[in-house]
């Protein structure tokens, strides 16, 4: 009788585990922030996804094998058919990348590589599998989660540097996007949580307290600085940073919840002008569209003065390199490779905020094709169709009003409108996996089990079921282990090479970096050394070192360009790595006298064939030639950079100051007046 009492518990807690369990990392995913790792506030969420998930996925594989009443029906693994054919397709194409490796782990930054989509789609079948079992219930309990966590978070947004501007590193960092560390992020998160609250409200068995709390928490998101901001309002200051995709989607949203409504009222009346206004949407749409991304177009000049001219910059170049590789693309999370590879020495200026580092096309659909090629967007769209057949499906098997129906179908393309002008994050992955889980779960009920499903169940107690838990437990460790506990070390020790003052001896920390993970040593890498090279630079150029300093300081420099140096024998692809190892080595210069390279002609080489047309690198080649008394490649090099981009100021003035130092008046004239050709009102002095 105790042992049946035992075994009793020991389900009843594995049941409450795995409901709960999706409900804690749904309310701490968006709140989740370690201080000590690198970009700690994405890379904090990644890790905690992949934790919580590597625990819950197998505790789930035993469950659906004890107990059929959570397996997932014929019909619902049916629509998870191009989910998973979407992730088959990024994986190939993540084999076949450019850089693989910066396929599957993304990096610290981003966290949006293919395990990111492994892990999601693990807890997407999660949820799914506990909405069959437990109905609406558990559909109300995710929401609640998701909103109190989304109250949290705006909270935090209103105390941010665009709020209240608390002095506390969590928020003054965090550019208007709170605990999420990015306004755009956290504004299309809060997506998913005003659609939340909308579905809620709507709901007869919600109690008014309840419904209260909702109101504040949408007046909450709605007003903060995401949106609309009324501090800003109040205080008489400038409305910036406003997220206008996810503003503009969320009203888009809402009126598809109307347009749903109609399409699915019994009144013939009704559904015909709610489909009619549907097909009229997306004409005008289709129209609104082409002229939106055809330049002289009112839509478009408009959209240059309230936003960033960048992002048509960013999409001529994703589609010029889809057309090169229309089939599998350049593979997931490499989209920065395909912009070195087509960059537009146009950035280069002021009119394009000198954006010359992306690693994203700002167009969730234009980074999916550069990253799996057409095939990837096909599988997408058709994604897409699946989720709102489900949708319209769960409606027709009365498993929700066509009102609910209404808002999911709003929320979905709420979301996918605000992605034509942003990417997704690993926050917005997992919470769009989340609720393509809750949508496909609605697909069926869970009926009582049969004595034939009950004698399956009796599994449970034979001996094959201990092997299958070890073996579950073995693969949890294994789990943590590879995509937690190490990848978190890593993250740990990145942040330490920022934090840990120059005059402390790195060489410890560098040993270890290089004996630690692989992830990190793509992408995070050269964002470490753009971090310690702004630093140096101000710090030298606004004289905040003492003499004394300066041999520690060469020391430290040095030991960076050695890491630099041979994590660049493995990461071949990154462009900014070949300008850190030139960066480095001009400030080990500037401090000794002597270069940190014997090899500086070779990394240079490297440097161009990643990047033909990027004028820095032209920058450092003639700085290298001087050193090397080779005057007249030096004087080249410049003109090679004025000539990629003519219109941007810095390289010409570059050429100028050379001509000053080098007392060439005849070049300094002719340099000089090429400058004020090129660029009307140029001012050298």
């Amino acid at each position: 009788m105790n042992m049946n009492i035992f075994k009793h518990s020991i389900n009843f807690y594995r049941e409450i585990i795995l409901k709960y369990g999706i409900c804690l990392l749904v309310f701490f995913l968006p709140l989740v922030v370690f201080p000590n790792y690198f970009f700690y506030y994405i890379s904090s969420k990644t890790f905690f996804l992949y934790g919580i998930v590597s625990v819950l996925f197998p505790l789930w594989l035993y469950t659906i094998y004890i107990d059929k009443s959570y397996r997932l029906s014929r019909k619902q693994l049916f629509f998870f058919i191009p989910l998973v054919l979407y992730i088959a397709w990024m994986t190939i194409s993540g084999i076949f990348a450019v850089n693989p490796h910066l396929s599957f782990w993304s990096t610290f930054e981003r966290g949006t590589g293919l395990i990111t989509l492994y892990f999601a789609l693990a807890s997407s079948f999660i949820v799914a599998s506990v909405v069959k079992k437990e109905g609406a219930s558990y559909i109300y309990l995710i929401l609640k989660f998701l909103l109190i966590s989304s109250f949290i978070l705006s909270v935090t947004i209103w105390l941010s540097d665009r709020g209240f501007n608390l002095p506390f590193k969590i928020f003054s960092f965090s550019s208007g996007g709170g605990l999420i560390g990015n306004p755009s992020i956290s504004s299309a998160f809060l997506i998913f949580s005003i659609f939340s609250g909308i579905y809620l409200l709507i709901s007869k068995t919600i109690n008014k307290y309840w419904k209260i709390a909702i109101y504040i928490i949408l007046a909450t998101i709605l007003l903060s600085p995401s949106f609309i901001n009324i501090y800003s309002i109040l205080t008489n200051k400038n409305l910036v940073e406003i997220s206008k995709g996810a503003f503009t989607g969320i009203i888009v949203g809402i009126g598809v919840i109307a347009l749903g409504y109609l399409s699915l009222s019994k009144n013939k009346t009704f559904r015909n002008v709610g489909i009619a206004s549907i097909f009229i949407s997306l004409i005008i749409f289709s129209f609104g569209w082409a002229s939106f991304v055809t330049p002289g177009t009112y839509l478009h000049e408009k959209f240059t003065q309230v936003s960033l001219n960048t992002r048509f910059i960013l999409w001529d170049i994703s589609q010029k390199s889809m057309s090169e590789h229309p089939v599998l693309g350049y593979g997931p999370e490499n989209f920065s490779i395909a912009f070195q590879d087509k960059f537009n020495p146009k950035l280069f200026t002021n009119e394009f905020y000198n954006e010359t580092i992306n690693d994203k096309a700002h167009n969730f659909y234009y980074d999916t094709g550069v990253s799996g090629g057409y095939p990837a967007i096909i599988l997408y769209a058709f994604l897409f169709l699946s989720i709102l057949y489900a949708i319209y499906e769960a409606y027709k098997k009365n498993s929700i009003t066509k009102l609910y129906a209404g808002v999911l179908f709003g929320l979905f393309l709420a979301y996918l409108f605000q992605n034509l002008f942003f990417f997704d994050s690993n926050v917005t992955i997992f919470y769009f996996f989340t609720f393509i889980g809750i949508v496909y779960g609605l697909q069926d009920h869970h009926k009582i089990a049969s004595e034939k499903e009950m004698v399956m169940q009796k599994k449970a107690r034979s001996e094959d079921s201990k092997l299958i838990i070890l073996l579950l437990i073995v693969a949890s460790c294994a789990s943590l282990l590879y995509f937690v506990i190490l990848p978190s070390q890593k993250a740990i020790l990145l942040q330490s090479v920022v934090s840990t003052p120059f005059k402390t001896d790195k060489s410890l920390i560098y040993e270890n970096l290089l004996n630690s993970a692989s992830i990190g040593n793509d992408r995070d890498v050269s964002s470490l050394s753009d971090i310690i090279f702004r630093e140096y630079s101000y710090n030298l150029t606004h004289s905040v070192y003492q003499e004394s300093d300066i041999p520690k300081l060469g020391e430290d420099v040095k030991l960076m360009f050695n890491y630099l140096e041979s994590v660049s024998k493995t990461n071949t692809t990154d462009i900014r790595l070949q300008i850190a190892l030139l960066r480095f080595n001009s400030i080990h210069y500037f401090l000794s006298g002597t270069e940190a390279s014997k090899d500086s002609l070779l990394i240079l080489d490297k440097a161009h064939n990643q990047s033909p047309s990027n004028p820095e690198i032209y920058w450092w080649e003639a700085q290298i030639y001087f050193w090397h008394a080779d005057i007249e490649n030096a004087i080249n090099s410049y003109k090679k950079a004025i000539a990629l981009n003519p219109y941007y100021g810095i390289s010409h003035k570059m050429l100028i100051q050379f001509a000053k130092d080098t007392n060439n008046k005849k070049l300094f004239d002719e340099a000089l007046l090429q400058a004020k050709k090129d660029i009307p009102g140029f001012n050298f002095w």
